[in-house]
């Protein structure tokens, strides 16, 4: 079953010495899953420390900051009295209409602030393991129904192929075979003869029709 990630952006305010590191570590998987070797690290932007992650939607999440001095010891920042609470926070459901992202608890460390990117899709083991596609909206292409307004690749490069082998003096021949189909077939010198096979979607091809040959002058 395909799960829904929600892309936020958590944003820290805070200063910390040269060489410090700011990081988020929780019980997302994305967080570290509360080990510290693998919380997320936080980049410095312009004035704030900021982090994007995929985070699965409708689900809380309870985090703490960290900063990782260069030398000595580690500081874990929470909520509540002293920081020693976890920050809670409520992943949007990821649907029309729904709230979203928020945190719960109050007293946030470093002025704390969450914001939605997006809503992504995690495709499960069958359709290849640890892919996340965006979720695009659907654009209609306008065009009428039977042929093509342009030809597909395929049937463009089998017209370019036609139009310099006729230049070069071969006989050639364009043929829809059926709906689905399209063969150039190229004559060559005697006994020598090169048939290109171009499948093509349906409504990029006609109906089936006769053969057209194009042959050099003088042939």
């Amino acid at each position: 079953m395909q799960e829904q990630l929600a892309s936020v952006r958590l944003t820290a305010t805070t200063s910390v010495s040269y060489g410090d590191e700011v990081l988020v570590c929780g019980s997302a998987a994305a967080l570290g899953s509360w080990d510290l070797s693998k919380a997320a690290l936080m980049s410095w932007e312009a004035d704030a420390w900021r982090l994007d992650s995929r985070l699965p939607c409708g689900v809380r999440v309870e985090l703490k900051l960290v900063i990782r001095p260069q030398g000595g010891v580690v500081r874990w920042l929470g909520c509540g009295r002293g920081g020693k609470d976890n920050v809670v926070l409520e992943i949007t459901l990821g649907r029309a209409g729904s709230k979203a992202s928020q945190f719960v608890t109050e007293g946030l460390p470093f002025q704390l602030e969450v914001m939605d990117l997006g809503i992504d899709i995690d495709r499960p083991e069958t359709e290849g393991a640890g892919q996340v596609v965006a979720v695009p909206s659907p654009v209609q292409q306008p065009g009428p129904v039977g042929f093509a307004m342009s030809p597909s690749p395929e049937v463009a490069a089998a017209l370019m192929l036609a139009g310099h082998a006729g230049a070069a003096g071969h006989a050639v021949t364009y043929t829809t075979t059926t709906t689905t189909t399209t063969a150039v077939t190229l004559n060559g010198p005697p006994g020598v003869q090169s048939v290109t096979q171009i499948h093509a979607a349906p409504e990029q091809c006609g109906p089936a029709g006769p053969a057209i040959a194009y042959s050099p002058a003088g042939r």
